[in-house]
This record gives C-alpha cells, structure tokens and sequence, in this order.
C-alpha cells in the first residue's frame, strides 16, 4: 500500500506540474518546466545580446526620436533586471508593465510628455515592487541567500508559502 501511496503522490505532482503549479522530487524543487530551482544573478549570451541590441539601437535613434528613444533602454534594461537580477515574478512584472503603459499615457494626455517625469515615476514603481519582492518567501535574486531565509524552502519547492505566493499572517 505505501507504493500505491507513493505513486498517487508522483501522479498528483506529475498534474501539478502540467498546470503550471510546483512540481517537487525528494528535496529539489522544480519549475513548471521541471527545471531545478535556481537563485542568484543569471545572465546568457542572448540576455546580453539583447541589452546590447537595445542600448545601439537606442543611440541610433536618438535624434530621430527627440530623445525618447532612451525609454526602449529604459523597459529593455527593466526587463534585465527584473529577470535577470532580482528575479521578480510574472505578476509583479505584469504591473510594472501595465503601469508603465498608464504612466506614459498620463504624459500624453496632459499634453506635456517629460522624459525625466516618465522616468522618474516609473523607478518609484519600480522601487516599491523590488522592496516587495525581496520581503517576499519567494525571492531567489541576488543576494537571496543573505535576504531570504525561507530560500532554501523556495528551492525544494516545500514551502506553502512558495505555493501560494502569499505572505503570512501576522
């Protein structure tokens, strides 16, 4: 009977894993891929390509686009460092984007579009969303071993909290 028990509980993480949930083996946690957890700084050939894409089509563009050229480095160097440094969620990501969006269409519609105002209120977003991402049980970014001290639950995947993607209750 506790083969039956043990081969339910592959079956079930085995579903877990094909709808995108956490799928776990002995004390390694994977991703929905089934790619082991990870934590830290990462960067590939193809990461670097594209900063390095952006920051010359950027400065190719400048005059042709009054300077607003600089806000594709701006997202391009933002996406960097949410995937690649601190490691943000998908959610977090998504409201940074959203709110980029919103806060360029605020500029417009006020007639004055501002550089320095669009990027000066976006990095107060951005600031408040890597404060709460590094509070947070799941954070696995730079430094995630001195920041987070659930790290090693986030990366076998054992944590409820990991699961949830909440905090607790205090």
């Amino acid at each position: 009977m506790a083969g039956n028990a043990s081969t339910d509980e592959s079956k079930s993480h085995a579903e877990h894993a094909s709808h995108g949930e956490i799928a776990t083996s002995g004390e390694i946690g994977l991703t929905y891929q089934g790619r082991p957890r990870t934590h830290g700084f990462r960067l590939s050939l193809l990461d670097a390509f594209v900063v390095l894409l952006a920051v010359v089509v950027t400065l190719a563009t400048i005059d042709a686009t009054g300077g607003f050229s600089w806000l594709l480095l701006f997202v391009v160097l933002h996406f960097f460092l949410f995937c690649n440094v601190f490691r943000v969620r998908r959610g977090p990501e998504l409201v940074w984007a959203f709110s980029f969006l919103a806060n360029c269409g605020f500029w417009i519609a006020t007639g004055h579009v501002d550089l320095l105002g669009i990027v000066g209120s976006q990095c107060l977003i951005t600031l408040a969303i890597l404060i709460n991402e590094m509070r947070s049980p799941n954070y696995h970014g730079i430094f995630a071993r001195r920041i987070n001290s659930r790290l090693d639950d986030y990366l076998a995947g054992r944590s409820n909290l990991v699961e949830q993607n909440t905090f607790p209750n205090s």
